[in-house]
């Protein structure tokens, strides 16, 4: 009986210690300032600013962001795993063009 009471606790503590899974979000932002350095970007949030932790995985494509571009981002408790460029908006298509003639500029347009 002793010997069973002992097994049953250390298995309940090795499964206290193993660490809960990380939550995991995908974002879409626009990047602040990117530092390889400290590895960190910073993104325009809702609520503000957000400074984000860099995987070491994800540290070369961090090193090709620049301020103002569009990113989309994997995070992991608050770390980020994965950066890629977002996905540009889809350019309308062209007007078709209705027969008539371009109209010559204004004389206010001339100089």
């Amino acid at each position: 009986m002793p010997l069973m009471l002992s097994m049953i606790l250390v298995a309940l503590s090795v499964a206290v210690q193993q660490p809960a899974p990380g939550k995991t979000e995908s974002l879409e932002a626009e990047a602040v300032a990117a530092d390889s350095t400290n590895k960190t970007l910073t993104v325009k949030a809702e609520t503000g600013n957000r400074t984000l932790r860099v995987d070491p995985k994800a540290l070369t494509a961090l090193r090709s962001v620049k301020a103002g571009d569009q990113v989309r981002l994997t995070v992991t408790d608050d770390t980020v795993t994965e950066i890629q460029p977002a996905e540009k908006p889809a350019e309308p298509p062209p007007q078709p063009w209705d027969g008539r003639p371009t109209p010559p500029p204004s004389s206010r347009e001339m100089p």
